[in-house]
């Protein structure tokens, strides 16, 4: 699958997204004529795997619309392509388009996503996924690009199926028989564990533990100090609300999916231009993108209601900083808010940047929440 250079352009990329979707129904219709019901069965990753590319070297308008100000691909349109071509998958897998069980596929979540080598706009990419986990209704999906043969970006998606009135979906179990998929199999047992834990462990159900309390108390006792005149405020610190930047949209029907929502990869991909200007803005240089973690997506978001997204810097540690993104979409006209995104983007700055420290309790729960994530992130490199 080769994407041409009208591919940036939203009608173009919805016609063509709904184009492969069509080509995957027609697939799935005519391999189940001989069958006269749905039925569960053992599937080998290599059936759903897909590929598809950006000729950057030969489309010049792609080029042009995929282009940062610093001649590397934009990171946010990586990120709207992940999240279409994870759904594909996903849906191949499923056999989403079976007339005996039609279901639909919605992203849970981003578990990660990292950059390995910054891709340049001079260099095709090419991108390659597949579904290395299923649980019940859930599956991982793990995507590779790369250029010029070099893995550049890496990532694993959460998708789940779920039936036309809104109910789990059980889909296929994966047949596992050579060892390279019985390493991404257990690589996917390990994520879903970590997952689980770090579900219990949340800082929304759970109090600090007892290394995160005393990191705490000595923010605080630093605070008292400054407020009772016995130390200057350190110009080479900052508050987390100092960092703050918000943005709000109209959603427009040109960013829908297939089911008639705002597209999660449009939602990814204003949080993370937020987050860099956010991160540039604190750290008064030019961010690298980093990692994506934790973003978890929590509630469909409606055509022609506002979206307001907020950035803030919420831990920094040497030349990292983990930008913390909220979404929130505002539906019209009574204006009642849904909390919808939550995002946590790591971006390499100069080593200079502040220190961000926090000044209350829920800011003190947010640099925590962003240092667990850049701790993981760290761990698993």
């Amino acid at each position: 699958m080769q994407l041409d250079d009208d591919f940036s352009n939203p009608y173009h990329r919805r016609s063509m997204m709904q184009q492969k979707y069509k080509e995957l129904v027609q697939k799935t219709r005519e391999a189940e004529q001989h069958l006269s019901e749905f039925a569960l069965r053992k599937k080998a990753p290599k059936e759903s795997f897909s590929t598809m590319s950006l000729p950057f070297s030969t489309q010049p308008n792609l080029r042009n619309n995929y282009s940062s100000m610093d001649k590397y691909v934009r990171i946010g349109r990586i990120l709207e392509d992940f999240d279409w071509f994870a759904a594909l998958i996903a849906y191949k897998h499923a056999d989403g388009f079976s007339q005996h069980r039609p279901v639909y596929i919605v992203t849970a979540c981003v578990d990660r996503i990292d950059l390995k080598h910054p891709p340049t706009i001079e260099d095709d990419l090419f991108f390659e996924g597949w579904v290395t986990w299923v649980g019940n209704s859930s599956m991982e999906v793990r995507i590779e690009a790369k250029a010029k043969d070099i893995q550049v970006m890496e990532a694993y998606f959460v998708m789940v199926a779920r039936t036309k009135d809104h109910k789990s979906a059980p889909v296929h179990q994966l047949l596992i028989n050579n060892t390279e998929d019985e390493i991404h199999y257990q690589a996917g047992e390990r994520n879903q564990e970590r997952r689980k834990r770090a579900s219990v462990n949340s800082l929304s159900l759970k109090p600090p533990n007892e290394r995160e309390t005393s990191l705490i108390h000595e923010f605080f006792k630093e605070e008292e100090k400054r407020r009772r005149g016995f130390e200057i405020q350190d110009i080479s610190t900052a508050t987390m609300n100092s960092t703050l930047l918000t943005n709000s949209r109209l959603l427009h029907p040109q960013n829908k999916n297939t089911h008639g929502k705002i597209f999660g990869g449009y939602i990814m991909r204003e949080g993370i231009e937020l987050a860099y200007c956010a991160a540039a803005w604190h750290s008064k240089s030019r961010p690298m993108f980093m990692s994506l973690d934790d973003n978890y997506f929590m509630k469909a978001v409606e055509i022609n209601s506002f979206m307001t997204v907020t950035a803030r810097v919420a831990y920094t540690v040497g030349e990292f900083c983990v930008v913390r993104v909220e979404a929130m979409y505002i539906k019209p006209p009574r204006g009642d808010k849904e909390f919808t995104n939550l995002f946590h983007f790591t971006f390499r700055v100069s080593d200079e940047q502040p220190k961000v420290v926090p000044e209350s309790y829920v800011d003190a729960m947010y640099y925590l929440s962003a240092k667990r994530v850049f701790e993981k992130g760290s761990s698993a490199v």
